[in-house]
Parts: C-alpha cells; structure tokens; sequence
C-alpha cells in the first residue's frame, strides 16, 4: 500500500512539474554567448508572481519561478558556448561574468524593461527591438557603439568605463541619469536631455560642454576632460560638481565659484575642483578665491581625500553683469579679430573682463593692454574694458 502512495505522489510530483514547464512562454528568450564548462552568475525579476522560467544550456535545463523583485544570485553551469533564458522576465542582472561572457542577444524579449550586463566581455550590444527598457547598464564591457535610438523610455542609462567614441542620446528624452564616463567621447549632446538630475561624462574627451538646456541637474561629474570654461549659471539644483583634471585657468575657476547656486548648508553642497595637492592644477586652483563658493554654502575639495582645499590666496569679487545695458556704452578697439591668441587693445584699461554668449566671465585682465583668450573655445564673446564694450570672435 505504501508503495502504490508513493508511486501515486510520485506521479502528481512529475505531472505538476509538467504542468509548470509547459507554461515557460518559450516563443520568448535572451541568449548569451558563454565561455563552456562555466557558472554565469545570473538574476530576474518577471512582471507576475511565480512566473516559470527555464535556464538552458546544451544538456543542463534548469527550471525556476520568477517573482516581481529581484531574485537572488544564482550560478548556471554552462555546457557549450551558448545559454538561453526562456519566460516572461522583465528584468535580467548578468553581471560580474567577466571573461565567461561575451555576448547577448535579447532581441526575441521586447518585455524587457531593465537589463544590467555589466563587468563582462561584450563587444557588442543590440538594444533597437528593447523599446521598453526603462534602465540600460552595460558598463565596463569593450563596446564601441552603442544605439540606443530607440529606447525612448529609458530613465536611466549607464555605459561607462567602454569603448565608445560617439554618443546620440537626443532620442532620450526621459533620461534623469546619465553616466557615460571612462570612454572616448569628443563631445555631447545634451540639449535634448532636460529631465536630468545626474550626469557623469568624466574621463572623455571633451573640450566644451553645454549644461544650460539641463535645469533640474542637481550632481555633475565632467572631470578629467579638457574643458577650458564651464557655465553653470542656469543649473539653479546643482548641489555636487566634480570638475577637476581639465583645462581650467584660475580665472575660469573664479567663473565657476561665482556662478554656483546658492545652497543651504543642510544641502551639503560640495565642489571638486582638484583631485589633491600634488595634482599639476593645484597651484592654479589655490590661486582662485574659495570664498566665493563657501560664502553660497559650498564646500571645496580635494576629490581624491574628499577633504577641505586649504586657504586659497586669490581676492576676486564676484559681480553681476548686464551686458546688454552696455550696449550704448563707448566702442571699443580690438585687434586683431577674429583672434586665435592674445587680444590687444587701443588704450590700457583698467580691467578688461570678457564674457561667454551665457554672460559667463571667462577671462580677464588688470592695468594692461591685452588679455590671454587661447584657452577660450572657439565662439563670440563679448568684452568689456572699464566703461568700453565691443564683440569678439575667437578662432
């Protein structure tokens, strides 16, 4: 009698079972490239509870029920070079496989609203039929391009630390986070991107960078470019900017200082404008004057200690400026113009103070004849000599 129960549990155990693995929607599946005889580390989240899934590879099948947060860390043994997840999932974390993956296909999911593959050995990544991804993380993989198109939902998108020299993100229009940092980007364009609170375009290329069309920022990370000026006036939220290792003069630090917003103190605002006191800008950085941030409730500091920058030695006077009230003001000289080097003047002035289209200050010079603008990118400026004002073109 024991034996014919245990034969019968035996047999609803296996049709029960049965029952499970034919609800796997198998008509949907993400495909990985895997390095045979492996564990790949891999993590779901599904839409419903208990969705079935099935993990696949060569003669290994493994089946599991997904929840709607995130499940835990698993190891999948690999028999061959490909694994195939099938089911309704929503959510896939392959990160952390390093050399044991090395490619992704989730074309045949186009539920998928988030995908983390980081930390492996991707070269390429085909996201144009995910157009529900919400979050994209493909960080520290070698991808060298990245079209990311037609992924319009995404919120958050993350692909630092690759290998990509371009980067269109004007489709992006919901983005809130951006960190396209560690790769090797001449430029970006950002104007599009008016929803973002966070933006890490450090380690590129960059040698201009326009935040003004990116009101709600409130963290900035443009370090370890070669920017020579940075505007920041109309980034009124921002409460942490990471600008050090780039091209700044003390002058363009002053700028930077006098056009932080003001904050309250309980918003611990802090600003990195050098890394640490052997950094080859740290002369140029204690030659600025500190107050004029730690007055607005900054604090200034060194981002690799994260400790307080000592007394700077600079006495410039942050002011503010209205140059359109000046146009009835006397004509200026300049020479030569277009200038690619040094601007001269007809008459030594007092002060000459010259400023980007934003009204930024972003050069100046006392009791002199001529000021230095090869650091300036190329554009029109506006300049101002004691109570004279003229336009110039920099090359």
């Amino acid at each position: 009698m024991r034996k014919i129960f245990s034969t019968f549990a035996l047999t609803i155990g296996l049709l029960v079972g049965a029952s499970t693995m034919a609800q796997v929607n198998m008509s949907r599946y993400i495909t990985l490239t895997v390095k045979n005889g492996q564990s790949i580390n891999l993590v779901f989240k599904a839409a419903a509870a208990s969705t079935p899934i099935r993990i696949v590879s060569g003669s290994n099948t493994q089946n599991i029920t997904v929840d709607t947060v995130w499940s835990t860390s698993t190891g999948y043994n690999t028999d061959g070079t490909t694994m195939t997840v099938y089911g309704d999932i929503t959510g896939l974390n392959c990160y952390y496989n390093y050399i044991n993956l090395i490619g992704l296909d989730a074309s045949n999911n186009t539920e998928l609203m988030s995908l983390s593959c980081d930390n492996n050995q991707l070269t390429t990544l085909d996201v144009s039929k995910n157009t529900k991804l919400t979050s994209l993380s493909c960080t520290y993989n070698q991808i060298s391009s990245l079209d990311v198109s037609k992924n319009t939902k995404l919120t958050m998108f993350d692909c630092n630390g690759n290998n990509l020299s371009n980067l269109n993100i004007s489709n992006n229009t919901e983005l809130k986070e951006l960190n396209c940092s560690n790769n090797q980007l001449s430029g970006l364009d950002i104007s599009k991107n008016t929803k973002l609170t966070m933006l890490n375009c450090s380690n590129n290329q960059f040698t201009t960078l326009n935040v003004s069309k990116n009101t709600l920022l409130t963290d900035l990370s443009c370090s370890s470019n070669q920017l020579s000026s940075l505007d920041i006036s109309k980034n009124t939220k921002l409460a942490m900017l990471d600008c050090y290792g780039n091209k700044f003069t003390t002058a363009a630090i002053d700028s930077i200082y006098c056009t932080l917003p003001i904050r309250q103190e309980a918003d611990s605002a802090i600003i990195y404008p050098v890394k640490d006191s052997s950094d080859p800008n740290h002369a140029t950085v204690i030659a600025s004057t500190k107050k004029n941030a730690t007055d607005k409730n900054w604090k200034v500091k060194y981002s690799d200690t994260y400790t307080n920058i000592p007394a700077t030695t600079g006495n410039y006077v942050c002011f503010a400026t209205d140059i359109d009230e000046a146009t009835t003001e006397q004509a200026l000289n300049l020479y030569p113009n277009p200038v690619a080097d040094v601007l001269y003047l007809s008459a030594t002035a007092r002060t000459i103070r010259i400023y980007n289209m934003y009204g930024t200050e972003v050069a100046h010079a006392t009791d002199t004849d001529c000021v230095e603008v090869s650091h300036l990118p190329a554009g029109i400026y506006t300049v101002k000599a004691d109570c004279s004002i003229a336009k110039m073109v920099k090359r």
